[in-house]
């Protein structure tokens, strides 16, 4: 028996999956009324578990590192912004393949017309702004 914490469905809820694939914890059925899921499906008590849930999870974490020194805790606090990140990307459902194969085409045509071109001249811009700050400052 695998314990897996659901983070795809935002359900925050756990559930277990036997080695052969079947899935229990959590039902599938319209009419189920779960505890994680849909708020609309699960109720006030469920919105509860699910933050309860939530706020003992970032707590115990503060504290555990809070045990290690400090350059662990610099690479734990890097490591699992990484993998919110990460989490948050994943979120989105995006189609790889059609992104690497249309790369070329975001790179030259879509994006560096307008986006890059206007990144590129605010930086210009508010570096200038700052050089004249700068120098205001030292006279």
């Amino acid at each position: 028996m695998v314990y897996r914490l659901d983070l795809r469905s935002c359900a925050c809820g756990f559930s277990y999956v036997q080695p052969h694939g079947h899935h229990h914890g959590r039902a599938h059925a319209a009419g189920d009324r779960r505890s994680a899921g849909d708020p609309l499906a699960s109720g006030f008590y469920g919105r509860f578990a699910i933050a309860f849930v939530v706020a003992v999870i970032f707590c115990l974490n503060i504290v555990l590192i809070g045990f290690a020194p400090l350059k662990m805790q610099i690479g734990v606090v890097w490591f699992e912004l990484l993998l919110l990140f990460l989490a948050f990307f994943d979120s989105f459902d995006l189609s790889l393949p059609f992104i690497w194969k249309n790369l070329p085409f975001l790179i030259t045509q879509g994006v560096a017309d307008d986006d890059l071109c206007c990144g590129a001249f605010a930086n210009i811009f508010a570096s200038l702004i700052a050089i004249v700050a700068a120098i205001a400052k030292l006279s």
